[in-house]
């Protein structure tokens, strides 16, 4: 997984209102209470939506 990929994810997540945090090589979704620690796919996934939408604008 790459810096870039961790990032762009993560920059989806707060741009939906998420408090998502990069921690080593995963993020972490911080909800009420609770961390969650997302799939390599879920990232990759939202790292390339985030992209789409800039590429949108």
């Amino acid at each position: 997984m790459t810096n870039e990929t961790l990032v762009n994810a993560q920059q989806w997540f707060i741009s939906m209102g998420y408090d998502a945090q990069i921690d080593y090589d995963s993020i972490y979704l911080y909800l009420d209470g609770f961390s969650v620690q997302l799939s390599n796919g879920e990232i990759e996934a939202r790292a390339e939506q985030y992209l789409n939408e800039l590429n949108r604008d």
